[in-house]
C-alpha cells in the first residue's frame, strides 16, 4: 500500500477532533517547569494531521524526540496522535524516533509495559487496530534494515499486533 492511501486510511479511521489536553498530556500543576506542561502548551489545539503540515516540520521533529514526547502522552494522547507518528515513521528514516514510538506499541516482560500497551490497544477501534497494522507492514516494508539489527516494525507486528 502506498503512502497516499495509507493516509487517506488512517484519515478515515483516526478523528481529527483533538480532546482535552488533560486527556493527551501528563501534566502537573505544582511544577511549572514540568515538561509534560510544556509540551501541552506547545501543541494546545494542533490536531494531529497539522502536525504533518510543512510549517510544522521542525516543531513536529524538535517534539518527536524520545525525551521530548513520549514519556508526557498519556496513552489516549498517544492513541490521539498515533496516525501523524505513523505517517512521520513512513516519511523519515528516524531509527531513535521509531525506537520509542514502538516501544509504546509492544509489551516487554514487565507488568507496567504490558499494561501500557493494553490501555493503548484498548482505547483503539477495530478499524483503527487494521489501519495500524496495515501502517506497521507499510514501515517494516521501506525501512526493512532499521536499528540495530533488528526492525522495530517488525519486532511490534509479530510481538503483539499480529494477534490483535
Amino acid at each position: 500500500m502506498r503512502l497516499t492511501e495509507i493516509d487517506k486510511l488512517l484519515r478515515n479511521v483516526f478523528s481529527l477532533t483533538r480532546p482535552k489536553n488533560s486527556k493527551l498530556f501528563r501534566t502537573r500543576e505544582d511544577f511549572s517547569k514540568y515538561e509534560g506542561n510544556t509540551l501541552s502548551k506547545e501543541l494546545e489545539d494542533m490536531s494531529w494531521d497539522r502536525l504533518l503540515l510543512a510549517e510544522q516540520q521542525v516543531k513536529m521533529e524538535k517534539l518527536f524526540s524520545k525525551d521530548k514526547l513520549f514519556p508526557f502522552l498519556k496513552p489516549y494522547g498517544f492513541v490521539y496522535y498515533l496516525p501523524a507518528f505513523l505517517i512521520y515513521m513512513l516519511k523519515n528514516h528516524d531509527g531513535e524516533f521509531m525506537q520509542f514510538c514502538m516501544f509504546n506499541m509492544t509489551p516487554g516482560d514487565t507488568e507496567l509495559s504490558q499494561n501500557r500497551v493494553g490501555e493503548i490497544y484498548m482505547l483503539l477501534t477495530g478499524e483503527q487496530i487494521s489501519a495500524v497494522k496495515v501502517s506497521l507492514e507499510a514501515i517494516l516494508e521501506k525501512w526493512c534494515d532499521f536499528g540495530e539489527g533488528e526492525n522495530m516494525a517488525k519486532i511490534a507486528l509479530n510481538g503483539y499486533w499480529k494477534y490483535v
